[in-house]
């Protein structure tokens, strides 16, 4: 180890700052460097190394075409942030830093495109990123080394630790471009981003990590031919066994459909401005997407009102509704009463690649599902019915709601 490097983590140590390091494909030397100077329990919360794609894909609950960018650099740093402020409630967040690193560097194998890193120092206030293109000519070890110390010098300047004599001894290597540098201090509010009209979606995985295309966040990778991806829309006020377990059904549903696709991905949807119903509040989306992060459960709250919108923002997507919302879907009430107006409003969402995915209902005369409504012959296709041995709920949340009331009127 070098006298710069060894000072560089001797003040990293020193310092008031925790880190989450999760790096992948290279990095692991400076795991090894922070280890070998005393004082590492007091900097490192916890540190992973993912090396597996499928390890990788669970870790993001993402499925990236291209594992090696900075947007995987960005989504590692994020996820490392809030895992190490929920690991360690005892340190302040405003001095806990997220590190991700993903690199592509020599391999045994033939591999296209550059020797390359990514690293994201996520913190509350800030994201800093680097990038850098390594030459082809130097081996496994000496990029392996360059990944470390990158790492190191941005744990340092995250931490505002003086790194001079690292960054110039990284400026001496034998790069093929020069480090670059990209830092914010602009981390925008996803939820008011949504509701101020900025973006039209914002989603969080079962993780609790933002997946929303605006920077420094990212957005979504999909796998639709490995994978079945389904749309759950409501307003999940509360959040209770009933719409779990319709998700669930609907998903067995559809592996039935598709039986060579062995993951199913269900994202639940809270509209910002339902039809129908009064706007929601920040306060009242904090609330109910902690139901469903809390619980490991995807939920993305829109702008999306219609339909049509949603196949839009999730394309290829089976839309999870209940017997009552497919009866209005086909009402031709809800389109000045021309049924071709609803039967282009239904093609439209066919072109998106999405469908219904229904659930039925206990009626007070017996139960209403798939079977008992009148669906276009040339709409079938987009209709797929869950039957009444597979799903049988007989509570809403409007009955939830009001035993809550009652409860809390009682003890008061």
């Amino acid at each position: 180890m070098s006298n710069a490097l060894l000072s560089v983590v001797e003040r990293i140590h020193a310092s008031p700052f925790k880190y989450n390091l999760i790096t992948t494909g290279a990095g692991g030397s400076a795991i090894s460097t922070l280890m070998s100077v005393p004082g590492c329990s007091r900097t490192l919360i916890n540190a992973q190394v993912p090396y597996a794609s499928k390890t990788t894909q669970d870790l993001l609950d993402n499925f990236p075409s291209k594992f090696v960018s900075s947007d995987i650099g960005r989504q590692l740093a994020q996820h490392a942030f809030r895992q190490a402020v929920e690991m360690d409630p005892t340190t302040l967040p405003i001095n806990i830093v997220g590190i991700g690193a993903t690199a592509a560097l020599q391999t045994s194998t033939v591999r296209r495109g550059a020797d390359a890193v990514f690293i994201t120092a996520w913190g509350k206030h800030f994201v800093n990123s680097y990038a850098v293109e390594m030459s082809k000519e130097l081996s496994r070890l000496q990029q392996e080394e360059i990944v470390g110390q990158l790492i190191v010098r941005a744990m340092a300047e995250s931490a505002s630790v003086d790194c001079q004599d690292l960054k110039s001894q990284l400026d001496a290597a034998q790069l093929q471009t020069p480090v670059q540098l990209n830092a914010t201090s602009d981390i925008p509010s996803p939820i008011n981003a949504v509701l101020s009209g900025q973006i039209q979606c914002a989603l969080f995985n079962r993780h609790g990590d933002v997946r929303v295309n605006i920077y420094p966040f990212t957005k979504e990778d999909h796998d639709y031919n490995a994978n079945i991806y389904l749309l759950y829309p409501g307003s999940f006020k509360p959040l209770h066994w009933g719409h779990t377990e319709l998700a669930r059904v609907a998903g067995q549903v559809m592996q039935r459909y598709h039986p060579e696709k062995k993951n199913v991905v269900i994202t639940y949807e809270i509209s910002a401005s339902i039809v129908g119903k009064k706007d929601v509040c920040e306060e009242d989306f904090i609330e109910r997407i902690s139901q469903f992060t809390t619980q490991g459960r995807r939920v993305a709250i829109t702008a999306a009102k219609l339909f049509v919108e949603k196949a839009e923002m999730f394309p290829n997507h089976g839309l999870v509704v209940g017997i009552d919302t497919a009866r209005r879907v086909l009402d031709k009430q809800y389109y000045n009463n021309d049924d071709s107006k609803m039967i282009a409003a239904m093609k439209a969402i066919d072109n998106f690649g999405c469908y219904f995915v229904v659930g039925g209902r206990k009626r007070d005369d017996g139960w209403d599902d798939l079977d008992d409504l009148t669906v276009p012959p040339e709409l079938k296709h987009m209709f797929k019915g869950i039957n009444r041995a597979d799903f049988r709920v007989d509570i809403s949340s409007t009955e939830i709601r009001a035993r809550r009331m009652s409860t809390d009127h009682i003890a008061d």
